[in-house]
């Protein structure tokens, strides 16, 4: 504690220095000090206002999207043959960045409801591969008690899943905290009367610096409460269960991937649930233009999509070369992030007393929400590639540092013992055992980042370049094209998709060659959907 503490005071004294002396006050980076002042010079109820605003409708967006969450875990579970659908729907949810979709909402609903429904879509993707996940990490035996007793699969779910599913939905509803009021924020910038986010756009067109920063440090800290307080409350309820990581979540769902099938039974497995999947997309397009009643004027169908992208007079070349922007800022943004990430995660391993201090700040960092953060970030680094680069790549370091830093820690105990009775300074054990054994974590945080670090390209992209899908979205609204709007939220959502699904394949590439056969990650969906939301709450809200 001692340490860490240490570690917290040296972090803000380097702010402050770097604040006053090294960049200058004029530099858009104050320190401590400063931001602190102007908190007492607005007065804390500001802020509070703000921030009470903001955390209603992300509180609303938090219970609707878990509870939406839930019933789609417990339905997959009674219902097997929809459980890889609801999946892969979820996947296209995650993959979908709210800011691409957040304009779409502006015009459907109105500005508090659309807060709402995004805060929503932030959460429902985490607790679902949480929930769904623990929900089938159950004992074999417990099952065979109660199917022995004559129970179906809703008294099994009922007696036996629901209890070794806690556990996974309080980390679920852990991580949706921040993510649900990164949400809300970004309903706000879109489109609101009150809440942090209209504050913090007031701050920036008011050139007033310290303001910025004293709003982003609100957003941070209410933020980090949410995280805490959820977390304590799964520590109290459930005393059992003890912490849940990527390696318990991958052991207890190791066994539930069934019986090794045959390439072409696989194959066609594939084709079918992406056939299925892709039709059940389609479905929720169109009844969610006709349940809301959306005119066809703001409202636009796949067919009319379909038609726009592909027809004579396409701006299919404008779109794509707004995507490629888009794709360059986020892989940049991602393999900066991280590069950085791993360098500090072998940092830590080689010198302990350097985690010590530093990975409680660390740690807290990740409940930061994005959105807050941008407008700092471009203050200090600026409007170009730079600046894109740091918000894209935030979203990539927090998770990259946890996920490997952990299996850094915790490779091969027999191995590590071995190296060191033999005379292997840390180093060598680094380079020869856990380097090679961290990698399954390393493309596992790339595949969780990759649509986190598209969500950091838009942001960037709209609040600051005024270039790529980011931009061109934003204008389209304000033209009232909502051809083109619908159009670049499809075209960015597949090139996210696209991004998440290529990491995943090099993933097996790289295992199947140093090791002759996939990762279990990659062989066990259920692991690897874990993984993936474990790690996304390794990001909190920084940019979901």
């Amino acid at each position: 504690m001692a340490s860490g503490l240490a570690g917290t005071v040296v972090v803000l004294a380097v702010w402050q220095l770097l604040g006053s002396v090294v960049v200058g006050r004029d530099s858009g980076l104050p320190g401590p000090v400063q931001v602190t002042r102007q908190f007492g010079s607005d007065g804390l109820s500001l802020y509070a206002n703000s921030a009470r605003s903001t955390l209603g409708a992300a509180a609303q967006g938090w219970l609707w999207g878990n509870l939406l969450a839930v019933a789609a875990a417990m339905l997959a579970l009674v219902i097997p043959p929809v459980e890889r659908v609801l999946l892969q729907i979820g996947v296209v949810s995650y993959c979908l960045p709210i800011v691409a979709i957040g304009p779409v909402f502006a015009i459907v609903f109105s500005s508090g409801t659309s807060r709402i429904v995004l805060a929503g879509m932030a959460v429902f993707f985490t607790t679902l591969i949480n929930l769904a996940t623990g929900l089938r990490g159950v004992d074999r035996t417990w099952l065979a008690v109660v199917s022995a007793s004559g129970g179906g699969r809703v008294a099994t779910l009922l007696k036996v899943r629901l209890r070794a599913g806690l556990p996974s939905l309080f980390l679920g509803l852990q991580i949706a905290a921040p993510a649900a009021l990164l949400g809300a924020i970004i309903g706000e910038y879109i489109g609101a009367d009150d809440g942090l986010g209209v504050l913090m756009i007031n701050s920036q067109q008011g050139f007033n610096v310290e303001r910025t920063w004293a709003t982003a440090v609100t957003a941070t800290v209410v933020a980090g409460v949410l995280y805490w307080l959820i977390g304590f409350a799964g520590r109290r309820l459930l005393p059992w269960a003890g912490e849940l990581n990527v390696r318990d979540v991958q052991a207890s769902t190791a066994s539930t991937s069934g019986q090794p099938r045959g390439l072409a039974a696989r194959a066609a497995s594939s084709v079918g649930t992406t056939v299925a999947s892709f039709v059940a997309v389609l479905a929720i397009w169109w009844l969610f233009l006709a349940v809301f009643g959306v005119s066809s004027f703001i409202g636009k169908t796949p067919p009319q999509v379909w038609e726009y992208l592909t027809g004579k007079n396409a701006p299919i070349g404008d779109i794509l070369g707004q995507a490629g922007t888009t794709a360059k800022d986020a892989l940049i943004g991602l393999a900066g992030g991280a590069g950085v990430a791993v360098v500090v995660a072998v940092a830590f391993y080689l010198w302990p007393v350097v985690e010590r201090s530093l990975i409680g700040v660390a740690l807290a960092m990740r409940s930061i929400p994005l959105v807050a953060m941008t407008p700092v970030i471009v203050l200090i680094f600026g409007r170009g590639l730079l600046g894109v680069t740091v918000i894209a790549g935030t979203v990539t370091f927090f998770p990259t540092l946890v996920n490997v830093g952990d299996a850094l820690a915790t490779s091969s105990r027999d191995a590590t013992a071995v190296l060191r009775a033999l005379g292997a300074s840390r180093w060598q054990t680094l380079r020869k055992v856990q380097a090679p054994t961290a990698l399954p974590a390393l493309f596992v945080s790339l595949r969780t980042a990759a649509p986190l670090a598209i969500t950091g390209a838009l942001l960037a992209e709209w609040l600051a370049t005024g270039q790529g899908l980011g931009y061109g979205t934003v204008q389209a609204l304000v033209q009232s094209d909502y051809l083109t709007l619908w159009s670049e939220v499809v075209v960015v959502t597949c090139l996210s998709a696209l991004l998440y699904i290529g990491i995943g394949l090099l993933e097996k590439a790289v295992m199947l060659r140093f090791s002759g056969q996939p990762t279990a990650a990659a062989a066990s969906e259920p692991a690897r959907a874990a993984a993936v939301s474990t790690l996304v709450g390794a990001t909190g809200g920084a940019g979901a």
